[in-house]
């Protein structure tokens, strides 16, 4: 039930959105500081609470279905009439394909057996 939830928001969201915003240097700029604000915050976090290697944890951030779903569901007297929707599309895609990246990049060593204390 859940996957067919996903599917239908995704495509709602797909459909809604304008791909050529994009190509807007103001949304490109506005979105890539929300993206480095989110992994400066997810890097101090998990260095301060984690204290052991933050990879790929680091990359695990997803913004999507929550993210969509909280922004369509603000009544339009608190909408801001500045904000554009083009950059919760920009910060959506590139975190999502930053942990996309993250995922299929990261190579653990081999041979190396987990702590015990990362699974308490």
């Amino acid at each position: 039930l859940s996957l067919i939830g996903t599917f239908f928001l995704m495509l709602l969201f797909g459909f809604s959105i304008n791909v050529s915003l994009l190509m807007n240097l103001e949304i490109i700029i506005v979105g890539s500081a929300i993206v480095l604000a989110l992994f400066a915050v997810r890097f101090l976090y998990l260095k301060l609470f984690l204290k052991s290697n933050i990879f790929p944890e680091l990359f695990y951030m997803p913004r999507g279905l929550i993210t969509i779903l909280l922004f369509y569901k603000i009544p339009s007297h608190y909408q801001l009439s500045a904000f554009n929707e083009g950059i919760l599309f920009f910060v959506v895609l590139s975190t999502s394909l930053i942990m996309m990246f993250g995922a299929v990049f990261y190579k653990p060593e081999k041979g190396k057996p987990l702590p015990d204390e990362y699974f308490e």
